[in-house]
């Protein structure tokens, strides 16, 4: 805003805003081919005419598309290097291949994480995120799926939940545990948010489609990447 508050606002909005030329096809949603879920970095892909946006959603229907992620995720008690998760999101089969990238060991006090590399092999809603969930390793301050939250953020989630029990008229007597074992790189950001603002550690790392040459890396943003060398350090 022009009195430098910093607010939260849509890609759509910011292109428009700037009078960038998008593809009409999707009048509610225009030029986006494909979403990536509120609070996700990285790649996306947009269409600037109606034709190039029917081909590219054949191409995303067909499969044709390879999409990679990563994931900041607690470090389970076992996992295996590399593998595939085959589950069901939202009621649909699914699948994903998934790689450790890095292991940050945390001592007494602290959760210690893992980053993921998921190449998803069909297009789910939030198919990274429940398929992490899966093999139980949810991502670090998903607002769906992770009670890894930061404390202000996990705060709201329990008075709301607390809200909702009290109107069916049930207690909540539990405690939420996690907390406490934030490594420091992770509680440390809460600092940085936006009130309101959902940020969380899954960034859509590189898209891929061969049929338009199409082959491109998202950088990670500055604050995943302060973070990690926190973690290594």
């Amino acid at each position: 805003d022009d009195d430098g508050t910093k607010v939260d606002i849509s890609l759509e909005d910011s292109l428009i805003d700037m009078n960038f030329v998008l593809s009409t096809v999707n009048p509610v949603a225009r030029g986006i081919v494909h979403r990536l879920d509120r609070g996700t970095s990285g790649c996306i892909c947009l269409a600037k005419s109606n034709e190039a946006h029917m081909k590219l959603i054949a191409s995303f229907f067909l499969r044709r598309v390879k999409k990679k992620y990563l994931a900041l995720v607690p470090s389970p008690s076992s996992l295996e290097q590399e593998g595939v998760i085959d589950a069901l999101v939202g009621g649909k089969s699914a699948a994903s291949k998934y790689r450790v990238v890095s292991t940050y060991h945390g001592d007494e006090s602290s959760q210690g994480l893992t980053l993921l590399e998921v190449e998803t092999l069909t297009g789910r809603k939030h198919q990274v995120r429940v398929h992490c969930t899966e093999i139980g390793c949810p991502i670090i301050f998903d607002p769906l799926y992770s009670s890894f939250q930061p404390p202000a953020q996990a705060s709201r989630r329990k008075a709301k939940k607390d809200f909702q029990r009290n109107k069916r008229g049930k207690a909540d007597n539990t405690e939420d545990t996690n907390q406490s074992s934030f490594p420091k790189a992770i509680s440390d950001l809460e600092t940085t948010m936006i009130p309101g603002q959902e940020k969380f550690f899954l960034h859509a790392q590189s898209l891929s489609i061969p049929e338009f040459d199409v082959d491109v890396q998202a950088p990670l943003p500055g604050w995943w990447t302060e973070t990690l060398d926190q973690l290594e350090s």
